[in-house]
């Protein structure tokens, strides 16, 4: 059975989680060993993951002492990569922003993945020095592979990195899986908040071909 890890920060409500638990349920019900690393063990989707999936939590030291900070944190690294060094078939650092969650895949195995999930050139106003610097300190270079979830987030990356060739030929794009049967058992629930006078509620929903059935 192949091993799996993927790292993220934490699962509480929002896009990049409802989207990390529907592809681990996936993979873990394809009969894969699936670990994950939460910098914070905590969120709402806790209680949704499959029983199966292993959740542990590598959580640095935010001492404000500085050596004090960095003495403590190197101790963690070491004990994580001891235990953890390339013991896993894949791994994933899900959170592009995460630097702990850069580690953990990188020292979990030698097949790395960065996901990246937002357009993050527009996030730093077109700042191109914020957006190298941006992927430089969560270490992009030392991952094997760089997933994008749309086409346009993976074009301003080669375009900005164009001068790095071996870079740009990680870079790959998979987007966002659906679980269908969820989908379809929520379409038929009642719902009664939007019911209210004068008010008017406006849904949008892209779909994609990456569905989960």
């Amino acid at each position: 059975m192949k091993k799996i890890l993927f790292a993220a920060y934490s699962l509480d409500l929002g896009g990049i989680e409802t989207a990390l638990v529907t592809l681990i349920n996936y993979l873990a019900k394809k009969q894969y060993d699936i670990t994950l690393v939460l910098e914070k063990k905590e969120g709402i989707f806790l209680k949704r993951l499959n029983n199966n999936i292993k959740v542990l939590e590598y959580t640095p030291n935010d001492n404000k002492i500085v050596p004090i900070r960095k003495l403590i944190n190197l101790i963690k690294q070491n004990i994580f990569k001891i235990k953890y060094k390339n013991k896993f078939d894949f791994s994933c650092a899900y959170v592009t922003y995460s630097k702990p969650a850069s580690f953990v895949a990188r020292s979990a195995s030698k097949n790395s993945c960065l996901w990246v999930h937002s357009e993050y050139m527009q996030m730093f106003g077109n700042n191109k020095e914020k957006y190298i610097k941006f992927f430089n300190e969560v270490k992009a270079k030392e991952f094997k592979n760089i997933v994008f979830v749309s086409e346009n987030a993976k074009n301003i990356f080669d375009k900005t990195f164009s001068n790095d060739s071996n870079l740009i030929k990680k870079t790959r794009i998979i987007h966002n899986l659906m679980d269908a049967e969820e989908i379809l058992q929520k379409s038929k629930e009642s719902v009664q908040d939007y019911n209210k006078e004068n008010i008017y509620t406006f849904l949008n929903y892209a779909i994609s071909q990456n569905w989960v059935d």
